[in-house]
């Protein structure tokens, strides 16, 4: 197997802290990761990059919600109309733990935004992300 292209994205990504990728039918992949957006807070922010099968940057994402806190990016996967969803944890302003899932239109425009919290205080983690032959996830 040969190497087809190699890119870096300077955007906040630590090498270390990508999560997950995927590759749709047409070539495109698809990177989450976090992102730490400034020194002194670390994993601040979801990151999404798209690359073209030519290895392009398409667009990029970073997501830090409306309140401050910790946000771990764990897992993507594409529908069948290129639609992108990514889920983790955030840590919100009560410092409990909580799902998040978040839908990106295939031009990287968030659509949507959710968040499940068991109970009030709960540790609620995502580490992962699958979905159906319908589109459910």
């Amino acid at each position: 197997m040969n190497e087809e292209w190699f890119r870096t994205y300077t955007g906040g990504f630590d090498p270390n802290l990508l999560n997950d990728f995927t590759i749709d039918s047409s070539g495109n992949s698809y990177l989450v990761g976090d992102v730490s957006l400034n020194p002194s807070e670390s994993r601040s922010a979801f990151g999404t990059v798209k690359y073209n099968s030519g290895g392009k940057l398409q667009w990029a994402n970073l997501f830090t919600g409306s309140q401050m806190g910790l946000r771990y990016a764990e897992a993507v996967v594409i529908d069948n109309t290129g639609n992108v969803y990514v889920t983790g944890t955030t840590y919100d302003t009560d410092s409990s733990e909580n799902y998040c899932t978040i839908k990106f239109h295939s031009d990287g425009e968030i659509e949507w935004v959710r968040k499940f919290q068991a109970f009030p205080g709960s540790r609620d983690f995502a580490t992962d992300l699958c979905m159906d032959n319908n589109g459910y996830i």
